[in-house]
């Protein structure tokens, strides 16, 4: 990964590489290596290295290309090196000497900023095109590596992350309102605010062109709908299972010992099985299983769920020899003790501040062994995985009423309950009033905002998410999925707290695009859902595992973590109550008389996950965050 900083405008050179340079040192945490700055002309650009492949010994950057008309700085790693190098026929012998970004510009030569879009690649990149007088910045379509900007009264200024654009002379550290107000109403952020007023993101799958007529931000990525259609079902599952060994492979490339998350969920397990059949002579990669504290199965998990992930685990590691397999056992430890750190590696307040605790924990354990790479399958839901339970609705919608009835009988005698059933048919065929309606019967809420801690005339949360409806369009559903997801902050984070360079299989770009064009029908097939990720594992992992209906239940042991640090969370929100900023946006006295009220009883119960386990948290972090991001000495 690559730290990177820059300016460009009408400032004197000498200022904006000092500006750079100090933008430079504010993410030192994020590199280990010298920083490097290049003038041209009006855009002055920086970069930091941490070497995380072998080819980034051969990266020098800032590099600059196209007879001198092109400077580039680039925070990228290609997992298809052999493609990019095979498509601009550059001599294999050459071409090893390069580094990814070196290819990048090479790319950038021959097809100008068509190059992004058939990147496959995390990547975030600034280029100055001299000729054009414009700068571009970027983003890879899952935004796997972050990029700001912001504009000053000479130009734009930019950094991978927020504390290097809040280390400007001319830098005001203030929290985005309407940021917060989304974090803490429970939405995504799918505009370009950052947490800090000034700062914007750039967005995945999009670039930022910038010309002295200001920015105008255009989507690169955006993946045509189409339909395979295939004679044989059988066919999907070896493509998609070909294309997934290829995506692990791919991101096993690296400079030291490989890990990975490890659950009994088939994406985690379908990720270590193909990297375990994939090692190297003399490779192992150390399996990471987070589980709850030594007897914690006397509390009922909740319908369809599981707590202990580790035996089911335990029986994936075991068929590879390859596989050093480690339990962590969480040990119901206050959520908030690890805020402190997490605002200096993010500058975010956390999404999940529950589950923070045992990826923590995990790193923790990485670490100690000497990994230098995570493997990772945040994306699998929407990639091989994916339900397609809209599949029903659709049926029932076509008037294909024999096929939706077969189906429903063929889900029934699986194990699928009635009641789950009937609502994945009815969510997407139902408006919103009749969910809430809906959801009121069954005695929970339908709207997130029920379950947010705002205080009264707070700012307005940015976007909005359907109550629950499911989309019918399985295309548009995983597309605005998509929107909302963007771990760069977090992956950046990671290194640096950890040295671990965190990657994602599931989020492959041609894994992605090839699984969005497969029919719903392939996804939910006789009555399975999840049909093709079953297909693809079969025989490759434990039965109980593809066969399974039943998910495992992260951070089981949240609600004794909570309560074993009531106290010092009650203190943390009172004060909070003494920041105007969190005052103007959190409901603090909804937030005592939650914590007061919280119930002994470990059973998970109607509401607890969204208002106590992600509502109260968040309103917590967010007070957290703004103390931090102020200065305050509350």
């Amino acid at each position: 990964m690559t730290a990177l900083a820059g300016f460009c405008g009408s400032a004197d050179e000498d200022d904006a590489r000092r500006e750079c340079a100090a933008m430079l040192r504010a993410q030192a945490q994020y590199a280990d290596t010298p920083p490097q700055i290049d003038s041209h002309g009006a855009c002055v650009l920086g970069r930091a290295l941490y070497r995380t492949v072998p080819e980034d010994r051969f990266d020098t950057g800032p590099l600059t290309g196209g007879d001198g008309g092109l400077s580039l700085v680039a925070d990228i790693r290609l997992d298809d090196r052999a493609g990019l190098i095979a498509a601009l026929a550059l001599p294999p012998g050459a071409a090893a000497r390069l580094s990814d970004a070196d290819l990048l510009l090479r790319g950038w030569e021959a097809w100008g900023e068509d190059i992004l879009p058939r990147l496959n690649a995390d990547f975030a990149l600034a280029l100055w095109d001299a000729r054009r007088q414009e700068l571009i910045l970027a983003r890879d379509f899952m935004g796997q590596r972050p990029l700001f900007h912001c504009q000053t009264g000479q130009g734009t200024a930019f950094a991978s992350m927020p504390a290097g654009l809040l280390a400007r002379s001319d830098s005001m550290r203030c929290p985005d309102a309407q940021a917060m107000a989304t974090y803490i109403g429970l939405m995504p952020g799918t505009g370009p605010r950052s947490f800090f007023e000034g700062i914007e993101r750039v967005r995945p799958g999009h670039l930022l062109r910038i010309t002295a007529n200001g920015p105008r931000e255009e989507r690169f990525w955006s993946p045509p709908r189409r339909r395979l259609t295939l004679d044989d079902p059988a066919a999907y599952t070896g493509m998609t299972l070909e294309r997934l060994d290829r995506a692990v492979a791919a991101r096993m490339r690296g400079t030291g010992p490989l890990a990975s998350h490890l659950s009994a969920g088939m994406d985690s397990a379908a990720v270590t099985d193909s990297a375990a059949r994939q090692l190297g002579p003399g490779q192992r990669i150390i399996a990471l299983t987070a589980a709850p504290p030594e007897g914690f199965d006397a509390v009922p998990p909740p319908p369809g769920r599981f707590f202990d992930e580790a035996p089911l685990a335990a029986q994936v590691a075991a068929a590879h020899d390859g596989i050093d397999h480690l339990v962590i056992r969480s040990d119901s430890a206050d959520p908030s003790a690890t805020w402190d750190r997490a605002f200096v590696l993010f500058q975010a307040p956390l999404p999940n501040p529950c589950n923070y605790l045992w990826s923590t924990a995990l790193n923790d354990a990485a670490q100690a062994r000497g990994a230098r790479v995570l493997l990772t399958a945040q994306l699998g839901n929407l990639s091989f995985s994916y339900a397609a339970r809209a599949h029903y609705a659709n049926l029932l919608a076509r008037g294909s009423l024999r096929d939706w009835a077969r189906q429903i009988s063929k889900a029934r005698h699986l194990g699928r309950s009635a009641v789950s059933l009937g609502l994945d048919t009815v969510h997407p065929l139902c408006p919103a009033w009749a969910l809430r309606a809906l959801a009121r019967l069954r005695g929970r809420s339908g709207s997130l905002s029920d379950h947010d801690f705002a205080a009264a005339g707070a700012a307005q949360p940015e976007g909005a998410i359907p109550t629950s409806q499911r989309i019918r369009d399985s295309h548009a559903e995983r597309m605005q999925a998509l929107e909302w997801l963007d771990f760069g902050i977090y992956n950046k984070g990671i290194l640096a707290g950890w040295g671990l360079d965190t990657r994602d299989p599931t989020a492959d770009r041609e894994l992605v695009e090839l699984c969005l064009s497969i029919p719903d029908a392939i996804y939910q097939r006789e009555g399975r859902d999840r049909a093709l990720a079953r297909a693809m594992m079969a025989g490759r992992l434990p039965d109980a595992i593809v066969t399974g209906l039943r998910r495992g239940y992260q951070a089981a042991d949240w609600r004794r973590g909570i309560l074993n640090a009531r106290a010092s969370l009650t203190e943390q929100n009172r004060r909070s109550g003494h920041v105007p900023f969190a005052q103007d946006l959190i409901d603090t006295a909804a937030v005592e008389r939650a914590l007061a009220a919280l119930s002994e009883d470990e059973r998970p119960g109607q509401g607890d996950e969204l208002t106590v386990r992600l509502g109260l948290l968040r309103a917590l972090a967010a007070g957290h965050f703004i103390r931090k991001a102020t200065g305050s000495n509350q």
